[in-house]
C-alpha cells in the first residue's frame, strides 16, 4: 500500500547480557519471528534451554546442543497438547522461565473484531484461511 510505513524493532543485545540459564518456551518457534526469537535466546548463552512448540520441527540451522532443546509437535488449538508440552518441558528442564506466544491465527469472524483492528489484511487472512507458518 502506498504511504504505509514498516516498523522496525531492534533488540539491544547488551540489555540481555544477563539472560543466562533460562528455559524459554516458544510457540511457533520453527519459523519466522518464533525461530528468530529462538536463535536470539540460544545465541545469548549456551546455558539457555529452548522448548519449541510447533507443527513442524525447527530447522537444522537452529544451532542448539541437543541437551538444551526440546521440540514438541503441538497444535495450539488443542489444550491437551499444549498442557502435555508444558509438562514435558518442566519434566526435562525443571522449570519454564519465559513463554513467547508466537503461534496462532485469527479464529473469529471479522465482524467480531473491534473497529480499531479491522483491516483489509485481516479480512484477507480470514477469507483465504492461510496458516501463519505457510
Amino acid at each position: 500500500m502506498a504511504g504505509t510505513q514498516q516498523s522496525t524493532f531492534t533488540v539491544d543485545r547488551e540489555s540481555l547480557k544477563d539472560y543466562k540459564g533460562k528455559t524459554v518456551l516458544i510457540t511457533g518457534g520453527s519459523s519466522g519471528i518464533g525461530l528468530a526469537t529462538a536463535q536470539l535466546i540460544a545465541g545469548l548463552s549456551e546455558t539457555n534451554n529452548l522448548v519449541i512448540l510447533d507443527r513442524s520441527p525447527p530447522p537444522y540451522t537452529l544451532n542448539v546442543a541437543p541437551k538444551r532443546i526440546l521440540y514438541r509437535e503441538c497444535d495450539i488449538h488443542d489444550w491437551k497438547s499444549q498442557r502435555a508440552a508444558f509438562e514435558a518441558a518442566v519434566e526435562r528442564f525443571g522449570r519454564i522461565d519465559a513463554v513467547y506466544v508466537n503461534a496462532g491465527k485469527l479464529s473469529f469472524p471479522s465482524s467480531a473484531c473491534p473497529p480499531c483492528i479491522q483491516s483489509p489484511f485481516l479480512s484477507h487472512q480470514q477469507s483465504t484461511k492461510k496458516e501463519p507458518h505457510q
